[in-house]
């Protein structure tokens, strides 16, 4: 669900939420969600030096989680394409290279 004050902000009615369909004013919404989301991921990638060695394996969640941003931003926001809810293809792999690297 997206937060109040962003439904508010792009005029998107309610009621039309649960019938998934797609608009301009939800696609805006999403991109405001994935640019806060891409802004989260980075200041966390500013932060993995300071994070102890033992647990920098769960920043690989950055990966996933650029991965499925860049599926949206592909599909233009809309988060009913069904290109967004695909798996990630190579995703064990790349995360697997990230992990022999050390790179998150």
């Amino acid at each position: 669900m997206l937060p109040e004050d962003l439904i508010d902000a792009h005029d998107i009615e309610r009621r039309e939420l649960p019938e998934m369909k797609p608009s301009d004013s939800l696609a805006a919404a999403n991109s405001d969600v994935a640019a806060l989301a891409l802004r989260e991921l980075e200041a966390v990638r500013k932060l993995r030096s300071s994070i102890p060695k033992a647990a920098r394996p769960t920043l690989l969640l950055v990966v996933l989680a650029e991965s499925y941003v860049g599926r949206i931003r592909r599909a233009q926001f809309n988060v009913f394409n069904p290109s967004v809810g695909t798996s990630a293809g190579l995703a064990t792999g790349r995360l697997a290279c990230r992990a022999l690297i050390g790179r998150y």
